[in-house]
């Protein structure tokens, strides 16, 4: 009807035009207001869609959509009239706004059928249009769900999380990984969408992994997005499991107050950490033992010695062991005295006595012994120390302080300090040394008195430890008390609490001296010493009873004079009755420097004698003790001066150099000779210039008095350690008394063999640097040399890198810039030089490793292997440290229980084909993949046999086969019997002619075999077409019958080539709207047009066939049967092969190139060069002349007929019989059949021409027909 409606449209226009030369009526306006292109609406609801327009009074309105019209409206009167179809009535509703100057249509309860193109006319009173459309999409709200909500994954597993959203229309689906989009393109995930269309659509995307990763744990968005914008999303949180990573060990001290150092005692938190899901389990260890396994990782204890020691923490989890962490625990010890000689000794003098204390420390401690006479320190005491034990760093050991010869002086107090970097320990000893009485005070013997005198006391101190007796004899004879009236005996005893020495004052009085008192008494101390029993001392002197002398003048005690001077000595003694005095000495003098004088003068009742020593050019050898005697009678007086030569001080021995091996004397010596004693100090300097004091050593210095002199000599104490490298350098030795101060420098030169400490990292990482050190310290001055598995690297250009090692001479340092696996060795550094003429050498090494992951050294292999073959697969590689673990994976799946470098499949069959990747992997990780392509050779089959299908509007024919094998085979096309390929690949389009008849090869071939079928391709051309749609019905109203055909495309096609049915139109009823009530005018206007140009076109024919022998153009059946080929021939440049025969058994020449009529079933002349070329059969009595195009010599074989339509061949009937000499046919362009045809439709033909449901068959004589055929053919009439 909309074509009948356009149709009338058209004509309505022309005459307005023809009527008012006006063709704005025809023109469509545009409506100012409109929906849009795009209105959503969602189902079951409601939607509004407004059309406005300009100012004029309106006549109708009408909404259509694709399903028909939905509502129309009528304005009568200014009053409008809506209509709206039943099958809306009750959810459409039409408004028309006057105000506003628009129309709207409302739609509720929206159904998917309301979807689609909704077209709006307007209809003014000018008969002027608007015309609009919008596309109406009916929307369902989203439902969305995403399986699994949650999902736990193993590290390297696949995962898949699917996400289904139903909607209409489809939604477009966004993916996000917790704020990030994730891209379909970005090769990290892979996101794959299935869409199911139907009123509701259902899109299912899936986005998976192949190999997870850690980084893989989050929450994943699926967003849905409709056209209209709305979003709807759901997640789904992923937990990826993986073994632990990032292993630490710590360790921790609970007290606040501590320092990093860890002593016995303190409490230690072990603490081990590992990042991995799930939360692994901790095992620590240390070097013999596991000592904890726990959750937490967490282990704590108060320390002793026995945990100095190497930790390990090993975290695994269900997934696996994460990697090993190893950490030393140092436990120190505060130094500590754990047992010691007693600290309360006594000791005789003379006696050797040792104290000794036991102490333990970590780090070492030192000990120092503090002594009371530090003066001695050398000569008269020795220190010694035992190594008792070292475990894990704690020493224990003993120093023992040893004194060979006891004397008073050793009485005191020691110490035995002991230190080391973190605190100090001590203990003190108390040393009593006990000795025999000695008398330190007695009357000289003689001793005299006056006659009468009241009272004579001898008095005798004696010093003791421990304390003494006293016992007094008279002339031998103990003197026990028993005449207190003549003698009287007191005793004062003074202990000192420290030493014990004790003082004993005893007093012997002799009372109102008396001639017979003069005898010998004596003063004998008695006491008991440890280890030596009763000591006894006597003191005895005369008592003399006689006038006392006295001196006059008393010399100096000491009379010091300097050497080559003179020294005086004078004497005066006063007596009665006659004195004497003169001068004694306890050496011997030169006489001739010796000048002794006297000098005696008398008075009343004295006498004085004077006595002068005088000694010149005064010797060092002049030191001694100079007595001045005093005599009378019996009694003797005396007085003492010492008489000292002070001299310059001399060296003894002493040499300006001394070289000495390191450790191999303890002690430098300096020995003096002098008075006053000379002071020694030494000095020290490592340049020779800037001496400072020596204070940190101990200073022994011991005094020897051989008469006259002071021999010092002073000895610097390096105590254990002996002498060292430190301490080479100049000394000076300074000796100085008050005559004079001497320097005396000693350069001493320390050698020592080589000692050597390298260093460097013993374990890197690959590309990681790495640099040797090696610090050598030596005198003299070592030459260092380094080696690489026991090869000299200097022997090689400095400049020329070696293996990535860039030798450098400067510091000995040996520098590896990248680490690479070749360059893990055994590196030396030597170290020679001679100590005192003796070479000695030193080597230390290190044996590097360079830290990498595998690399493969396997050559993959991409190859067909033969089936029922063995086939070995190798994950060789090289790597540190070992390979752990080969991870085998097959087409992506991985390969479970299989740790092993060679993959072997005893046996390859078609499960054998696929990808085979190895990784392996130690503790750097995973190492490179090697990938095995293997493809199993298998023979080719056909999977899907030839097979064609035919297309009749292209009169094509699309042949297919598909086959398999291993390798996948190829797919070509030959026509059979050549050796030419027509094509690579399974489908085959072939266009339908006489050349392309025949048999077809489809070949299959792999390196395997080769296979091929042959197809006839007539065998695939259907014997029927398709029936046409059904033609519109006959009449506008009322009854009437409708029609359809089909074709038949090869012989023995089925019967039936027209079907008829009945249609009813509708007639409009009074009251309607009749918007088109100008249709049948219409209609009789076009139908009208081109009748009456068919009848000019008939009339013109058949005048001309009357002019012309008057012929008429016929349809006549043609034999179906083709003709036997005969041989085919190509002569100037035109093929010959029959195609079929005609009813007569005549030959029907055609050309290749004219198509053939898809209506009336003939062939249509080439209408380039005509050419007639006659041929006369008689039929029925009917005799028929041919006429064709082109002119084909009887010599050549007819051309082959190609396998078309049936038709019927085009003739023209002649009612006399065939005349030689008669005019050739009226040819007309095929143009003119090309309007005809393209103004017939099937209404008109099939009203005008019916065939009965069969074939055509040929009009009488007497009939003048005619066929119309379709627009891109043409009829011969």
């Amino acid at each position: 009807m909309s074509i009948v409606k356009n149709m009338v449209q058209r004509a309505w226009c022309l005459v307005l035009f023809i009527l008012l030369n006006n063709v704005s009526f025809c023109l469509n306006l545009t409506f100012p207001e409109t929906p849009g292109d795009v209105i959503y609406g969602y189902y079951s609801r409601s939607v509004s869609l407004r059309w406005g327009y300009v100012n004029g009074s309106l006549k109708t309105v009408s909404f259509t959509s694709t399903n028909g019209i939905i509502a129309e409206g009528q304005f009568s009167n200014n009053v409008f009239t809506p209509n709206v179809k039943a099958v809306y009535q009750g959810r459409v509703t039409l408004t028309f706004v006057e105000d506003e100057k628009a129309v709207v249509l409302e739609m509720n309860d929206l159904k998917y059928e309301d979807e689609g193109t909704i077209d709006c006319t307007v209809l003014r009173t000018d008969l002027q249009r608007f015309l609009g459309s919008s596309m109406l999409k009916v929307i369902t709200p989203q439902n969305i769900s995403i399986t699994p909500l949650s999902n736990e994954a193993s590290e390297f597993s696949p995962f898949t999380i699917k996400c289904i959203v139903q909607s209409r229309p489809v939604s477009n689906i966004t993916w996000f990984k917790a704020a990030n989009q994730i891209e379909a393109d970005s090769g990290e995930y892979n996101i794959s969408d299935v869409i199911t269309t139907g009123d509701i659509s259902t899109i299912e995307s899936t986005l998976s992994v192949l190999e997870s990763r850690e980084s893989d744990t989050s929450q994943y968005r699926c967003v849905a997005t409709t056209p209209d914008g709305r979003n709807l999303e759901a997640t789904s949180d992923l937990v990826i499991q993986y073994k632990p990573v990032n292993t630490t060990l710590t360790f921790k001290l609970k007290s606040l107050f501590s320092s990093n150092t860890t002593f016995e005692g303190d409490d230690v938190t072990i603490t081990c950490h590992a990042t991995a899901f799930p939360p692994p389990m901790y095992a620590i260890y240390n070097s013999t033992s596991l000592i904890a396994r726990s959750r937490d990782g967490v282990v704590n204890l108060t320390v002793s010695n026995h945990h100095d020691d190497v930790y390990r923490c090993e975290p695994s989890n269900s997934v696996g062991a994460g990697p090993v962490v190893y950490r030393r625990l140092d436990v120190y010890a505060h130094p500590e005295v754990i047992s010691s000689s007693p600290q309360n000794q006594q000791a005789a003098v003379g006696s050797q006595s040792e104290l000794f204390c036991q102490v333990r420390a970590d780090p070492e401690a030192t000990v120092e012994w503090i002594f009371p006479q530090v003066d001695v320190i050398g000569k008269g005491f020795s220190l010694i120390e035992t190594l008792l034990s070292n475990e894990n760093g704690l020493v224990t050991k003993t120093s023992t302080l040893r004194i060979h010869v006891l004397t008073l002086n050793d009485t005191g107090e020691y110490v035995c300090l002991v230190n080391n970097t973190h605190a100090q320990d001590n203990r003190t000893f108390s040393l009593q040394v006990q000795y025999g009485p000695n008398i330190v005070s007695f009357p000289t013997d003689p001793y005299g008195t006056v006659e009468g005198a009241q009272n004579v006391r001898f008095e005798c101190v004696v010093h003791s430890n421990p304390v003494s007796t006293i016992d007094w004899f008279i002339n031998e004879k103990l003197y026990n008390q028993s005449s207190p009236h003549l003698y009287d005996v007191s005793n004062e005893t003074t202990i000192n609490s420290q030493t014990n020495d004790a003082v004993v004052r005893s007093n012997f009085h002799v009372k109102n001296v008396r001639k017979e008192d003069i005898a010998r008494y004596t003063c004998q101390a008695t006491n008991n010493v440890i280890g030596r029993g009763e000591m006894i001392n006597n003191q005895s002197a005369m008592l003399i009873i006689s006038h006392k002398p006295y001196f006059l003048s008393n010399p100096p005690p000491l009379l010091a004079v300097r050497n080559g001077t003179q020294a005086v000595l004078n004497c005066s003694v006063q007596g009665f009755p006659s004195p004497l005095a003169w001068w004694s000495s306890n050496i011997t003098l030169d006489e001739e420097r010796v000048t002794n004088t006297t000098v005696v003068e008398e008075a009343t009742g004295k006498t004085i004698v004077t006595t002068v020593l005088t000694i010149s050019d005064l010797r060092e050898e002049d030191f001694g003790l100079f007595t001045c005697h005093g005599v009378e009678g019996n009694e003797t007086v005396q007085i003492q001066t010492v008489l000292k030569v002070a001299y310059v001080p001399k060296m003894e021995n002493f040499k300006s150099t001394l070289d000495i091996e390191e450790g191999k004397m303890r002690y430098l010596e300096c020995a003096a000779i002098g008075y006053p004693p000379p002071q020694i100090k030494w000095f020290f300097a490592h340049d020779q210039i800037n001496f400072v004091e020596i204070t940190d050593k101990a200073v022994a210095t011991s005094r020897l008095h051989d008469g006259y002199s002071s021999h010092v000599t002073s000895v610097l104490d390096y105590g254990d350690k002996n002498i060292s490298r430190v301490d080479t350098g100049s000394y000076n030795c300074q000796v100085s008394n008050s005559e004079a101060s001497l320097d005396n420098f000693l350069n001493v030169t320390v050698q020592f063999a080589p000692e050597l400490s390298m260093s460097g990292v013993e374990e890197v990482k690959m590309n990681d640097p790495n640099t040797f050190q090696c610090i050598v310290e030596s005198n003299p001055q070592s030459d260092v040399k380094w080696f690489k598995n026991d090869e000299e690297i200097s022997a090689f250009p400095k400049t020329v890198p070696i293996n990535n090692l860039t030798l450098v001479r400067k510091d000995e340092t040996f520098k590896i810039q990248s680490a690479q696996p070749d360059d893990m060795a055994v590196y030396k550094c030597e170290a020679i030089n001679e100590v005192l003429g003796v070479e000695r050498k030193v080597v230390q090494s290190i044996d590097f490793k360079v830290r990498y992951a595998p690399i493969i050294t396997a050559t993959p292999l991409e190859q067909g292997v033969a089936a029922k073959t063995k086939l070995v697969l190798s994950c060789a590689a090289h790597a540190y440290p070992a390979i752990e673990e080969y991870r085998w994976r097959y087409n992506g799946n991985a390969i479970q229980d299989f740790n092993q470098e060679e993959y072997v499949i005893q046996s390859v069959d078609e499960q054998s084909e696929g990808i085979y990747q190895c990784q392996p992997m130690n503790a750097e990780g995973l190492g490179g993949r090697i990938v095995h392509n293997i493809t199993v050779i298998v023979k080719p089959v056909f999977t899907t046999f030839p097979t064609c299908v035919h297309h009749e509007q292209q009169d094509l024919l699309q042949c297919h086969f598909e086959g398999s094998g291993i390798p996948d085979p190829t797919h070509h096309w030959r026509v059979f019997g050549q050796n030419d390929v027509i094509a690579n690949q399974s489908a085959l389009n072939i266009s339908l002619s006489k050349d392309t008849e025949g048999n077809y090869s489809c070949v299959l071939s792999n390196s395997h075999a080769t296979i091929e079928e042959v197809l006839n391709i007539e065998d695939f051309i259907p014997r029927n077409s398709e029936w046409s749609t059904w033609s519109s019905c006959n009449v506008n109203c009322g009854e009437g019958e409708r029609n359809r055909t089909r074709k038949c495309l090869i012989k023995n096609c089925l019967p039936g080539l027209l079907e008829k049915e009945n249609c009813n139109i509708s007639c409009p009823t009074t009251g309607a709207i009749k918007a088109d009530w100008h249709k049948d005018w219409y209609i009789a206007f076009w139908v009208a047009i081109p009748l009456l140009a068919i009848l000019l076109i008939i009339c013109f024919v058949w005048c001309g066939k009357k002019r012309r022998s008057e012929k008429k153009a016929v349809f006549v059946p043609i034999n179906r049967d083709l003709a036997p080929a005969p041989q085919t021939g190509k002569e100037n440049g035109i093929h010959t092969e029959p195609v079929r025969k005609m009813s007569t058994q005549r030959e029907i020449y055609l050309p290749d190139r004219v198509p053939m009529s898809a209506l009336n079933n003939g062939y249509i002349p080439d209408q380039h060069e005509p050419k007639e070329i006659p041929d006369k059969y008689e039929t029925d009595s009917i005799e028929v002349e041919m006429h064709f195009q082109e002119e084909i010599p009887e010599a050549q074989s007819p051309p082959p007929r190609p396998a078309l339509d049936p038709v019927d061949a085009v003739v023209e009937v002649e009612n006399e019989a065939y005349d030689d000499e008669s005019e050739a046919d009226v040819s007309f362009p095929a143009s003119t059949f090309n309007h005809l045809n393209s103004n017939l439709n099937n209404d008109s033909f099939m009203s005008l021409y019916d065939t009965g449901g069969g074939p055509p068959k040929p009009p009488r004589k007497q009939d003048s027909s005619f066929m119309g055929g379709q627009s891109d053919t043409a009829s011969l009439f």
